[in-house]
């Protein structure tokens, strides 16, 4: 559970962090330099899924495992052939990125107004990302998921929050509207220059000295590559949708429900530091192992982050209206999409074992069927019930594919990895909460209110859990108590 509130401490230093840059770049930096921001962030994640080719989650398999094993010389050789084959990727891409003419390129994708520098950053920020990425999970398979956090989480944005203010401050009339994501691209390299030339160097030498012994490179990272593909998809299929049908208010409204939900799944972060044990876990045929350790961080995950969880589903319309009136239109939406993120924490990483297991094609024909069927409800859901039709859409599918993977799990590994303890859990902060939000404390000061209504409600929390474990553990005390005059009397 320390390892776990580690990573989930780290995760919400790096949100605050985040949160702070949001408020700079909108209301110091500007609109307009925030907006190519965005437009920047969308393109270089999409173009980092086509460079790195599956190659990542081959890392967190094959690596980790030959890193737990030990095999140094098998894990030099492939790793070796895997950053070759991103580089090379990479230095293709810019070639043509660099070639593409501005026509091509405002016709198709952009709109006219993208200028050429922006396309060409664009380009650049895709490779390095790519590396930064590529860098995280070289750390990960080597066990080291915290300090790949310390690293993205909190010296990455601490980096590029005072580079965007140097260059905002001293060099815009250079960089003009690029201004932030010139800032991006620097800090990362920046980071990767701290590992490699300070933190890393002697891990590094010392790697460059394991003589390498033959290794081939498994084609299952086009599996890998094209399941990425459609859950980035089923992630932004709702929001394209309704750019094209709705309103940019109501746009705007769902893009703010969203994040906050996806802001309430933080303590999945712990998470990843089961990902790298789970080939070994099945190589080494450990699914004992494998179950014990996947229950845990799942129930420490939902444990983390369930007092937000239930925060924001019983007092959402407060919440949102921290933000502006307007915007507690999106209450109904962030109810049912939060509903969607509870499952995912109830049922836990399924498809990471799955994955990373040896059923990634399971995991992709789940991918494909999941973004078809989410498709075509939405676009019955937005015909017959609106804005929250794509939301109940949006939310039905990942229930529906959490659900399916806990079967599949069951059915490939033998293993059933889901307590009903967590669903008690769960109904105990819920009702804790709602008792609280039934009082009715309502103070002019909504962060006041908000800050007095979640204090209470956590307390009523710990006093509900309180209520339910005795209830438990008396129940197994009578069982026992039981069982024993059972076995006296000969019963």
């Amino acid at each position: 559970m320390k390892k776990d509130l580690k990573l989930s401490l780290i995760k919400v230093v790096g949100l605050t962090i985040g949160f702070g840059m949001q408020l700079i770049f909108t209301k110091v930096i500007g609109v307009k330099e925030y907006g190519v921001y965005v437009l920047f962030t969308t393109w270089t994640s999409l173009l980092s899924i086509i460079l790195i080719l599956g190659y990542d989650r081959l890392i967190i398999k094959h690596l980790s495992f030959y890193y737990i094993q030990r095999k140094k010389e098998k894990f030099r050789s492939l790793l070796d052939k895997l950053i070759l084959l991103i580089l090379t990727n990479s230095l293709i891409f810019l070639i043509l990125a660099f070639a593409l003419p501005q026509s091509f390129l405002t016709t198709l994708f952009f709109s006219t107004d993208l200028i050429r520098s922006t396309w060409l950053l664009i380009a650049i920020g895709a490779v390095t990302f790519t590396l930064f990425d590529l860098f995280g999970k070289i750390l990960s398979s080597m066990q080291r998921v915290e300090l790949n956090y310390i690293r993205s989480e909190i010296l990455y944005k601490f980096i590029l929050l005072i580079t965007v203010i140097i260059l905002f401050f001293n060099f815009y009339k250079l960089v003009g509207v690029n201004v932030i994501i010139v800032g991006v691209i620097t800090s990362q390299l920046i980071t990767l220059l701290i590992f490699i030339l300070f933190s890393e160097r002697k891990k590094i030498s010392q790697y460059l000295k394991i003589e390498k012994e033959k290794e081939s490179i498994s084609k299952e990272n086009y599996v890998f590559f094209f399941s990425s593909l459609n859950y980035y998809f089923l992630t932004q299929i709702d929001k394209l949708f309704l750019g094209k049908y709705e309103s940019l208010e109501t746009l705007g409204v769902y893009g703010l429900v969203s994040t906050l939900v996806s802001i309430i799944s933080f303590s999945t972060i712990v998470y990843q530091r089961f990902y790298p044990k789970i080939s070994n876990y099945v190589n080494t045929n450990n699914i004992n192992g494998l179950e014990i350790e996947f229950k845990t961080v799942t129930r420490n995950s939902l444990i983390i982050a369930l007092p937000i969880m239930m925060f924001v589903i019983v007092f959402t319309n407060d919440i949102l209206s921290f933000f502006g009136e307007r915007f507690t239109a999106g209450t109904d939406i962030l109810r049912v999409l939060i509903w969607g993120q509870l499952t995912n924490f109830l049922t836990g990483p399924n498809g990471n074992v799955l994955n990373i297991g040896n059923r990634s094609k399971v995991d992709f024909i789940n991918s494909i069927i999941v973004v078809a069927l989410t498709t075509v409800l939405i676009f019955v859901g937005y015909k017959y019930y609106g804005v929250i039709g794509v939301a109940t859409a949006t939310s039905f599918g990942l229930v529906l594919i959490n659900l399916v993977k806990v079967v599949e799990v069951k059915l490939f590994y033998k293993i059933f990895p889901y307590e009903i303890k967590n669903i008690c859990l769960t109904i105990a902060v819920f009702l804790a909460f709602f008792f609280v939000k039934s009082l009715h404390i309502n103070i002019s000061n909504i962060i006041i209110n908000l800050i007095i209504n979640f204090t209470l409600s956590l307390i009523a929390s710990f006093l509900f859990i309180g209520l339910l474990y005795t209830f438990f553990e008396k129940r197994y005390d009578y069982r026992v108590m039981f069982s024993r005059l059972l076995n006296r009397y000969g019963g």
